[in-house]
């Protein structure tokens, strides 16, 4: 068999072989038979990540803000409704005024006595009457 020249493959001093191109042996890039292309930069934008999340946590914060005090005013109206635009409290009201004016001058009952406030009845009894 006849024997085949076999290129020398030594480098030089600058790390070139005699081809002009440079040894990739020592520098770990040359294939190594994984088959994998090298690793490509990350296509994730982390500020346009962040930008978005921080985004939506805004409008997320936004909208309950908002719907709390949509909710706030409708209760505090359906309070009014009920509390204090109800006849039952009109009629509540009416007869305490009613009673404070009643306590405060004499007038005559049904069964013929009277009526007098407790002030004016209190003098009369101190003066023996």
């Amino acid at each position: 068999m006849p024997e085949i020249d076999k290129p020398d493959l030594a480098k030089k001093a600058d790390g070139h072989d005699d081809h002009g191109h440079e040894g990739h042996g020592d520098h770990g890039h040359g294939d190594h038979g994984h088959g994998l292309p090298p690793p490509e930069p990350d296509a994730i934008n982390a500020v346009n990540v962040f930008v978005w999340g921080f985004g939506m946590f805004a409008v997320i914060v936004v909208i309950i803000v908002w719907l709390g005090g949509y909710f706030w005013i409708e209760r505090d109206a359906e309070d009014l409704v009920k509390v204090e635009q109800s006849y039952v409290a009109k009629e509540i009201l009416q007869g305490r005024q009613d009673a404070r004016a009643n306590l405060g001058r004499v007038h005559k009952l049904e069964n013929g006595r009277y009526q007098v406030p407790i002030t004016h009845a209190m003098a009369l009894v101190a003066e023996g009457k």
